[in-house]
């Protein structure tokens, strides 16, 4: 659309949307005389108008209830004076200064006094303590991203109170910068996007596959680690498949990132985070959105009649990749790839996913962190590294005391294929040699005392033929190593929330450490810094 035409239909929806209901076809006939294509647009803009017109009343209303100017009237301003917070203890956690916030909280750096280590607080927005909805949406995104164990996905360490009762969520800090600090440093590579795009996909598959739809995919909500690992941020917009979190009518998400029924404020479900990631990696590969406009309202037209424009893509993506860019941006959710793994399945299919050439060798290259660049993560990030010796000896029952550095032998224990091919790439590149195997079975099959150093398992994962989810699979494989081979080292790396709940279990088994954070394992098996054992 020109911009003559263009600033012509901004006027007439404005004007339009002012009048009364019955007056709207009048008026658009009587402006759209003699010019079809216009009056379809008008109309079509109008009725988007009907149903999201409430945008912002609906997202404040969500957000800070309906009391606002109450709740704002009472707000101090940060302006106005030092913020009291830093210097503060709360709990264990010592705050040393403010590194960011948002809507729904204010995100501190801390220093994790028990553990003695960096950990990011978010507390729930001063102005929100009151109102009970807010309170509620502040929870809801520590459970649903703790209910999720899986390593592309931010992981919550606990959700807990101050003395006045206001609540906060425990993660770990991180350093890295978001997908959006990337891409506004120009295209990634096609290896660099597609890697990106992967990782998120296995984090959305792992949220639908337990009924969570995360509803607000988008680049400030991608994480980057200064190992290319990506974490998915940000769970505060996610519901159930079955249950909606504002009820009919509700529109949220970012706009530019919404797709076409979350934009008319019709229910989100995970073809809805499809579409998002769709639009996340057409951005990656071609630096701008495929549905951009100057104006909200221009952007929901694009999206609700517009069609990407794919010549925009680099000519030198591998076969199919186009298609499947196309296919995640289809208007009806019925036509999109049904989920995150289904999405990546066809990734797989393109010959890109998995490939640790692709991964680690060309992709995460391009991700380059320039001079300065690199900036601590604003608390949506991944847990610290947690290392813990088994009870019992104090060299933990008789375990091997180091990986020996470069060259060192593991056995990769992981029931995603394609994360064994990626981390085969990563540790292969540090002169680790790795074998992997997808299941308790498969490990007890494979594992050789002569020709392995260290066993490093997941904690959860699905086993037998049913593919059922045992989330104790990585102590039973840890038990029956050890009857075979009692010096065996096995190191679980998982979550922090798993290795609350099964770390002493672990370490009474005689575990050699348990690591939830990946550039520390990396380290310890690659032999930049193994740990000492204590």
């Amino acid at each position: 659309m020109d911009p003559s035409r263009w600033d012509r239909l901004e006027s007439l929806l404005a004007a339009g949307a002012g009048l009364p209901l019955p007056d709207r076809d009048a008026f658009v006939e009587r402006e759209t005389s003699g010019d079809p294509a216009l009056r379809a647009e008008l109309s079509s803009l109008l009725a988007v108008y009907d149903r999201s017109a409430g945008y912002v009343d609906q997202l404040r209303a969500d957000v800070l209830g309906t009391d606002v100017q109450a709740i704002l009237r009472d707000a101090p301003s940060a302006a106005d004076q030092p913020d009291p917070w830093i210097g503060q203890t709360v709990s264990h956690y010592e705050i040393t200064d403010r590194i960011g916030g948002g809507g729904m909280g204010v995100i501190y750096r801390a220093r994790d006094l028990r553990l003695d280590r960096q950990v990011a607080l978010k507390f729930i927005a001063p102005e929100l303590r009151r109102d009970s909805e807010a309170r509620r949406r502040f929870q809801h995104e520590a459970r649903a991203a703790s209910a999720l164990d899986h390593p592309n996905i931010c992981t919550i360490h606990d959700i807990e109170l101050t003395d006045d009762g206001r609540s906060f969520i425990v993660m770990a800090a991180y350093e890295g910068e978001t997908l959006r600090q990337r891409i506004a440093r120009g295209p990634l590579s096609p290896a660099g996007a597609l890697d990106v795009a992967e990782q998120v996909a296995r984090a959305l598959a792992a949220a639908h596959e337990r009924g969570i739809v995360h509803r607000d995919v988008k680049p400030d909500n991608v994480f980057i680690t200064r190992d290319g690992v990506v974490k998915l941020l940000d769970f505060g917009l996610a519901g159930t498949s079955d249950a909606g979190m504002s009820g009919a009518g509700g529109v949220e998400g970012t706009v530019a990132y919404m797709s076409p029924e979350q934009a008319e404020g019709r229910r989100a479900d995970a073809r809805s985070d499809v579409w998002a990631l769709g639009v996340v990696l057409y951005e990656m590969l071609a630096g701008v959105r495929p549905f951009a406009a100057e104006s909200p309202s221009g952007v929901i037209h694009n999206i609700l009649t517009g069609e990407p424009d794919l010549r925009a893509l680099p000519g030198d993506l591998p076969s199919g990749v186009a298609v499947l860019v196309a296919r995640t941006l289809t208007k009806d959710p019925a036509g999109r790839f049904a989920s995150g793994g289904r999405f990546l399945d066809a990734l797989r299919a393109c010959g890109t996913a998995g490939s640790p050439a692709v991964s680690r060798r060309r992709g995460l290259r391009h991700l380059a962190w320039p001079a300065g660049a690199i900036a601590t993560v604003l608390a949506m990030l991944l847990a610290a590294a947690v290392f813990r010796s088994p009870a019992g000896t104090p060299d933990g029952g008789g375990a091997r005391t180091a990986v020996r550095g470069a060259g060192a032998r593991v056995l990769w224990v992981d029931d995603d294929p394609s994360n064994n091919a990626k981390q085969v790439g990563i540790l292969a590149e540090r002169g680790v040699r790795v074998t992997t195997a997808v299941s308790t079975a498969e490990a007890l099959e494979r594992y050789d005392p002569a020709a392995h150093d260290l066993v490093v398992s997941d904690m959860g994962r699905s086993e037998g033929a049913n593919r059922e989810y045992v989330p104790r699979a990585g102590l039973d494989l840890l038990r029956r190593l050890r009857a075979r081979q009692p010096d065996v080292a096995v190191v679980f790396y998982t979550t922090a929330r798993a290795a609350d709940l099964y770390g002493p279990d672990a370490r009474a088994a005689g575990a050699f450490a348990i690591v939830t954070d990946t550039e520390e394992l990396l380290r310890m098996i690659s032999g930049w810094a193994p740990p000492t054992r204590r």
